[in-house]
């Protein structure tokens, strides 16, 4: 509510919210004009856009609890029929058009957005609820019923999703012929969901019960096939006719059900939250109703990545954020111990675990300049990816994401009551699909290409407490890590052992390396240099001497030299601190190698 009854001045009072979900030019000119209508109904309509944009990327359930100001964190148990539903062939896709640069990168949205119309399409005629999206894959849930309707409702929503992949088994595309395959995994029971986080960032989790369950079930599922668990099997009775799978409690659906499948289930209809429309054009109707919309978006926006919410808001004239091929450092990171926490000590303390963790973790991720873009279910607690260099570009991009593995896993460790949490990832580096995949009412943000597959790889080879990263991750960071080289490996996906290295410390720098190379043209600086050293040897007082200039210009090369020369002379120590990429939120942290240095240690 506003503290005046002035519409004028309650939309100025407004402003310093609004900047940041208005376009540019809509803001400057409702600035300098708060009194103007059609302004205020502009940007009422941007408000109301923006917010079916936002809520798009999410779970209708995470919009209406967002929605509801629930304080977080919240978690619950919810029971039904979970189904998760996966294709290959995608990476296999994204590679081929990867050599058309941001062409290929929009023709790969075209064939994932047509994927995942088909999709959305079954899972909602079947009466389910999209929860998340995994890259390609899919995890819906069908709400319980006594009758155990929502096995069967799951089920038939399996079935129809692998007719609907016929469309897809073969086609064209300007790289030649793709194919894509599904399986499809379906469970039934409880699972936990939890909002975590705060106004600035929050998440949506699933886990435990039926969500890994249904994952499991997809994992022994082969292609073109619903498998279900043993519960859901117990629940759907004779209803359908089974195959067993060897080595596995799981059974196969058989689809022989013909037209008797049908297109969609009767199910009532979800009622749809109204929206205000002013009816009349002054700034006593508007203002409100503008208020009102800000508040709906400022709820949701905290479940989406903010560099997302920023370009969706400032250029998502088209509503949609295009899609390209950027080079990426991807981390995918598993969470372990919540489901445990869960047995042990109930909902309560996992879901403060839950709490922490992300916390935790959304703070080593951002302030490394990286983006986690969403949680993931998993065999095994739950995965968070996390990508550095998209949507903005960074320097240094290895470097960030293992510096952000390093404070998230020390950080999440601290976590010990009822039961330790721990982490594990997997870090990889090089060029991504980076976009927006989905349809118009359910959509997502997210990377995808070999790297990705391999760091969720790397992810589940490691131990608990251990990050592993790829043979060029190790390249670009060996001066500022400690590594253990591993044996060549073999993983999925890949024809050749693949290289690993598994990060054990921080390596200060208390050394600075010319690296042999020539230092050319810079004879009337190093003389000048070398006067402020004599001046500075006989002299009581310290010196100061600053080196400015763009990138590129050879400040560190001269800088090395004159440490050399100092080092030489014999009367000085040379100390080295240094400032890194991602140490802008770490008070003092060129003093850190300084200190190392100055007491002989070699590792953080």
């Amino acid at each position: 509510m506003s503290g005046t009854d002035n519409p004028q001045e309650w939309l100025v009072e407004l402003l310093p919210r609004l900047r940041r979900f208005l376009q540019p030019h809509i803001f400057r000119r409702l600035s300098a004009e708060p009194s103007s209508t059609r302004l205020v109904e502009e940007a009422y309509n941007h408000l109301r856009a923006l917010r079916h944009v936002f809520s798009s990327f999410i779970p209708t359930g995470v919009a209406e609890f967002a929605i509801s100001g629930r304080p977080l964190p919240y978690g619950e148990f919810s029971s039904g029929t979970v189904i998760f539903a996966d294709v290959s062939g995608f990476t296999a896709i994204s590679e081929r058009l990867a050599r058309l640069g941001n062409e290929g990168a929009e023709e790969l949205t075209d064939i994932m957005n047509r994927y995942f119309a088909a999709m959305l399409d079954c899972i909602s005629n079947g009466g389910g609820e999209v929860l998340k999206f995994a890259g390609d894959a899919v995890l819906a849930w069908f709400p319980g019923q006594d009758d155990g309707e929502d096995a069967a409702r799951a089920v038939r929503t399996g079935l129809r999703m692998e007719r609907a992949m016929g469309q897809f088994a073969e086609f064209e595309t300007s790289q030649g012929p793709a194919s894509l395959t599904m399986s499809v995994g379906v469970a039934r029971g409880k699972f936990f969901t939890a909002y975590v986080g705060n106004d600035e960032r929050a998440e949506f989790f699933v886990t435990g019960g039926a969500i890994q369950g249904a994952v499991k079930a997809e994992e022994v599922a082969p292609a073109g096939l619903v498998v279900v668990d043993p519960e859901a099997r117990d629940v759907l009775g004779d209803m359908f006719r089974y195959r067993r799978l060897p080595d596995t409690d799981h059974v196969a659906i058989v689809d022989d059900l013909g037209d008797s499948l049908g297109e969609y289930e009767v199910v009532p209809a979800r009622r749809r939250r109204s929206v205000s429309i002013p009816l009349e054009r002054d700034l006593e109707a508007i203002v409100p109703l503008l208020a009102e919309q800000l508040e709906e978006v400022e709820r949701i926006a905290p479940y989406l990545p903010v560099a997302v919410v920023r370009r969706l808001a400032m250029y998502g004239h088209n509503r949609r954020i295009e899609s390209e091929h950027r080079p990426v450092a991807v981390m995918f990171v598993n969470l372990l111990g919540v489901e445990e926490m869960l047995e042990e000590a109930g909902l309560e303390e996992a879901l403060h675990g839950l709490q922490r963790a992300f916390i935790a973790a959304e703070d080593a991720v951002t302030g490394a300049g990286g983006v986690i873009t969403r949680s993931d279910p998993y065999s095994k607690g739950s995965k968070l990816l996390s990508v550095f260099g998209t949507p903005v570009a960074l320097a240094e991009t290895p470097v960030r994401a293992i510096a952000a593995a390093n404070i998230m896993r020390a950080e999440i460790e601290k976590i010990r009551s009822p039961h330790p949490l721990r982490i594990r990832a997997g870090i990889t580096l090089g060029p991504v699909f980076a976009g927006e995949v989905g349809w118009r009412t359910r959509r997502e943000y997210t990377v995808m290409g070999d790297l990705v597959n391999l760091s969720a790889r790397f992810m589940g080879l490691a131990r608990p407490s251990q990050v592993l990263v790829s043979d060029r991750v190790y390249e670009r960071t060996a001066a500022l890590f400690e590594f253990e080289r591993l044996p060549p490996t073999r993983v999925k996906g890949k024809a050749r052992p693949q290289r690993i290295f598994s990060v054990t410390a921080g390596r200060p720098i208390t050394v600075l390396d010319a690296a042999g190379r020539p230092l050319l043209g810079r004879d009337a600086d190093l003389e000048e240099l070398q006067e402020v050293m004599d001046q500075a040897a006989r002299s009581d007082h310290p010196v100061y001497v600053g080196v400015c200039g763009a990138t590129g210009m050879g400040k560190s090369r001269l800088v090395s030299e004159m440490a050399a020369r100092a080092d030489d002379m014999g009367n000085f120590t040379v100390l080295v601190g240094r400032c890194l990429p991602y140490g802008d939120a770490a008070p003092y942290l060129p003093w850190r190698d300084i200190l190392y240095g100055a007491l002989g240690l070699s590792q953080y």
